[in-house]
């Protein structure tokens, strides 16, 4: 049985940002508190403020594919402090190499008491420390079976060498296209494997022009 974690502030209201923040929480509690070290190992849809946050404690940083079973692979060949991805699933150091919502629950509430914090005080501080915030936008294209196979061809056979006048510094295929930009943001080009449709999920370094509502993390 999967069970996700599920987080709410002391204001009631769901932490938008905190099924990815809460991997930069927790690998900042394992280290400071816990005095565990490791890699720390990310989908290519999750956040580029865990690259920060390892480079910062000197930590090695994987990128796998999108699905928890790749972390495990990564988690069973060496020592991870943290693994998550972006729809918030984790594990941790000497737990088994499986996603466990209770154990990341179990972990945030630790975590609280070890601090003497709120949840969204230590959210706000995690990002800052990581050079955060990030902002991001998710969009899926729903097409035709012949369309999305089209779309993919297209990028994986001709990439392009620029977006929005930024130049691409970088074409990852591990999973989908992911295009790393020179200031540091990316695009991320994926099919989905279960419906008719593609994700395109820019992340940037600064707000967006008119969208006073974009997800950060």
């Amino acid at each position: 049985m999967e069970i996700a974690i599920a987080l709410v502030s002391l204001m009631n209201k769901e932490l938008s940002s905190v099924r990815i923040t809460v991997l930069l929480v927790l690998a900042s509690h394992l280290i400071k508190n816990k005095g565990k070290t490791g890699a720390i190992v990310r989908t290519v849809a999750t956040t580029h403020l865990l690259d920060n946050f390892a480079a910062k404690n000197g930590l090695q940083i994987y990128e796998t594919p999108v699905g928890f079973k790749y972390i495990g692979e990564k988690m069973r060949e060496t020592a991870v402090l943290i693994g998550g991805e972006e729809s918030g699933g984790l594990s941790i150091i000497g737990h088994i190499p499986e996603k466990d919502g209770v154990l990341a629950d179990m972990l945030v509430a630790e975590a609280i008491a070890y601090e003497g914090k709120p949840l969204s005080q230590m959210v706000k501080e995690a990002i800052a420390q990581a050079d955060g915030p990030l902002y991001n936008n998710r969009l899926d294209l729903h097409l035709t079976e012949a369309h999305k196979t089209a779309v993919i061809d297209s990028f994986t056979n001709n990439p392009p060498t620029e977006v929005a006048g930024i130049k691409v510094k970088e074409v990852g295929r591990k999973d989908g296209i992911k295009l790393y930009l020179e200031e540091g943001s990316w695009v991320l080009l994926r099919p989905s494997g279960t419906e008719p449709l593609v994700a395109r999920l820019p992340r940037k370094p600064t707000l967006p022009k008119n969208s006073p509502k974009s997800p950060k993390s």
